[in-house]
């Protein structure tokens, strides 16, 4: 029998402070002996039910209700028993560090964890593992070795008042919208480490959208990343180049070599920020292929993105599911998986989704005609629509609405028009509201030590952006 295993059952048993850290990380699993790890699933079972330890005739009992159990391992618990309840090991355990049970358990249990993935590995390349992807492995190994019994008991409502009053009045970088309702609505803009939408039916406007946004961003001096798997890279570029330089995409293409240069030129002059157009095909690439190409823009081209559009998300593959999970399971386990990088990349992600038919004319759209709805819009921060109709088009308006929004509020406003010009690859603001306008808070700028925030903008707690 194990030293560590029947010293972790033991704790588990007459320990409180101990099995409070150990029952919401350690799986049966983890054991490899069938004696531990089945008298674990018995106390985890019973503390989940009823909140506290069994006594020896409660295991006994649920012993015998256990279906399956070979017959070496149930005589092998059956003698176990008794040891595990003798005063004389209990009292002796009491007195036991706890740390340092606490220290000795993690280690053990992560080199479990992680000897099980590199098994399910073997099984996987040789075929006797059909649920788990290849490509899910190497996350599924981050997190066997991340695991920790984490002493932080969650933020205290009463006590880290403080604290709490200090973060809601701190400075928050935002990723701005180039178009001021946006900005109003999500108080500045994207925050980093989220997931974001623009909901239309086809010829709407997403990629154009996107586009814009991106060309914006550039001009702004952030680094972006656009990765699409519909169009062709230099397709992207076509209508970036249209909104930077302010021509039609016709007018684009009359250009001459050197004028088109020039203007390129003058773009570079302009900005620090970098742009990146990577094209891959639809229905393969997933969220780990493109943390590998992050990687690489971070080694080899020394490129490190602020926000990153993808063109669009159910265009991509999960690496954990397979396409006969189901639509719904599938297109949220790829938002999922993509809002997972956002947060490990420390990136703001942008990325567009299609409506269903009964969405596609529609004069007004809510998340029953959002294709894969359900899945996705549990999973992202904010999900604006893109509302068109004859009327809207003969005046060159769109019509955003807010369908999810962690930024602010959904109804203030619920809906609102902005312009867009087609011909140039752009949208713009038309007619805002008078109150959208408010004092700007003044910001000293020797305060600000961050020198990735200089020439950003910062969020001041108004409506109303600085750029510095």
């Amino acid at each position: 029998m194990s030293v560590i295993e029947n010293l972790i059952i033991t704790s588990t048993l007459h320990l409180p402070e101990y099995s409070g850290k150990i029952y919401p990380v350690v799986k049966p699993e983890y054991f490899e002996s069938d004696v531990h790890s089945t008298l674990f699933s018995i106390l985890s079972d019973y503390h989940t039910q009823y909140k506290s330890s069994p006594s020896q005739d409660a295991i006994e009992l649920m012993l015998e209700d256990k279906k399956g159990l070979a017959e070496p391992t149930y005589q092998s618990i059956k003698e176990m028993l008794p040891k595990l309840f003798d005063n004389k090991i209990i009292d002796g355990l009491k007195k036991q560090n706890q740390e340092f049970l606490i220290n000795k358990t993690e280690k053990y249990i992560k080199e479990r964890a992680a000897y099980n993935v590199v098994l399910q590995g073997y099984q996987v390349i040789t075929g006797t593992e059909k649920k788990i992807k290849l490509e899910a492995l190497p996350d599924l190994l981050k997190s066997a070795v991340s695991i920790s019994f984490d002493t932080h008991l969650g933020h205290d409502y009463l006590e880290d008042a403080e604290k709490r009053y200090e973060f809601y009045h701190e400075y928050q970088q935002r990723i701005p919208f180039a178009l001021s309702m946006l900005n109003y609505v999500t108080n500045g803009g994207l925050c980093r480490k989220t997931l974001n939408l623009i909901v239309a039916g086809t010829g709407i406007g997403k990629t154009l959208f996107m586009t814009d946004y991106a060309a914006f961003l550039l001009k702004q001096g952030y680094n972006v990343a656009y990765f699409s798997f519909e169009m062709q890279d230099y397709r992207i570029g076509e209508r970036i180049d249209a909104k930077l330089m302010d021509v039609t995409v016709q007018e684009l293409k009359e250009l001459s070599k050197d004028s088109f240069l020039s203007n390129i030129n003058n773009i570079k002059k302009s900005t620090q920020g970098r742009l990146k157009v990577l094209e891959y095909p639809n229905g393969s690439f997933t969220a780990i292929h493109m943390k590998n190409v992050l990687n690489d823009l971070k080694n080899k081209g020394n490129f490190t993105p602020d926000i990153i559009f993808v063109d669009y998300l159910t265009l991509m593959a999960s690496y954990r599911l397979g396409l006969g999970s189901g639509t719904y399971s599938y297109a949220k386990a790829i938002a999922e998986e993509l809002r997972a990088l956002a947060m490990a990349e420390d990136v703001a992600i942008f990325s567009a989704s299609q409506t269903n038919r009964n969405g596609q004319n529609a004069a007004d759209i809510d998340l029953t005609e959002i294709a894969d709805s359900a899945g996705i819009s549990h999973t992202c921060d904010s999900m604006f629509a893109l509302i068109s109709t004859a009327e809207l088009a003969q005046l060159n308006h769109v019509r955003i609405k807010q369908l999810k929004n962690r930024y602010g509020d959904v109804f203030r406003p619920n809906s609102f028009l902005v312009g867009v010009e087609r011909s140039k690859m752009s949208f713009y603001d038309v007619d805002l509201p008078d109150n959208l306008s408010q004092p700007k808070q003044q910001i000293d700028l020797d305060d600000i030590e961050d020198d990735d925030i200089l020439g950003k903008p910062i969020y001041t707690g108004s409506n109303e952006l600085v750029f510095n």
